[in-house]
């Protein structure tokens, strides 16, 4: 166990020393919501980094901890459910989960696309969803702005997959092989139809 750090009153000399205590650390510590691995199921938390507490907590060490690994509060109360919005039941010598996401629906079958709302490409042999195939793809084609719907790509919300755009339709921005220049009427497309002065309202007008 550490012993009291102490030190000289600079202010006022003629008054006690200040005596500043270190955190006591646990020899042991309770699994409250950590590392699971391949074992999280999907809508569960995928915990990445966790964290312990020492031997006395109290309300405000939530906070703390979402401070020490730069999350916000709100971010610490997801990755941890069981605990209560004041903090209240935080335990001593536990551990909680100080960065994560929650475990998606993964397409493990290839198969994505607006009929499977929920289900990502991300993490599976193919990242990228194919808005012509509707099928989990690794290749440049299956990333490429305007043919990717979802993954690690900008997706539909950035990049129509569909011609629509602008700012009736999400203000999606057309590139690819929707064309690169959005009309007043919402529609991607190339040359002057789309492109020109007093009809395109976004991309290379």
């Amino acid at each position: 166990k550490c012993k009291p750090v102490t030190w000289a009153n600079p202010t006022t000399p003629g008054r006690p020393a200040v005596t500043i205590s270190r955190p006591r650390q646990c020899t042991t510590h309770t699994l409250i919501h950590g590392i699971r691995g391949a074992a999280t199921q999907p809508g569960e938390i995928n915990c990445r980094y966790e964290s312990n507490t020492y031997e006395h907590v109290g309300p405000e060490t939530c906070q703390k901890l979402a401070v020490r690994y730069q999350i916000t509060l709100d971010k610490f109360f997801l990755l941890n459910p069981s605990l209560d919005r004041e903090c209240r039941n935080i335990l001593p010598c536990a551990t909680y989960c100080t960065d994560g996401f929650v475990e998606p629906k993964r397409a493990w079958d290839g198969v994505c696309g607006p009929s499977r709302p929920g289900v990502t490409c991300v993490g599976t042999n193919g990242q990228c969803c194919n808005s012509e195939t509707w099928r989990c793809g690794q290749k440049d084609i299956d990333c490429a702005p305007g043919t990717c719907w979802e993954g690690i790509c900008w997706g539909h919300k950035v990049y129509t997959t569909d011609g629509t755009c602008g700012y009736a339709n999400g203000n999606r921005q057309c590139a690819g092989k929707q064309g690169t220049c959005c009309s007043i009427y919402g529609r991607c497309g190339r040359r002057e139809a789309f492109c020109s002065v007093g009809i395109c309202q976004s991309g290379d007008c």
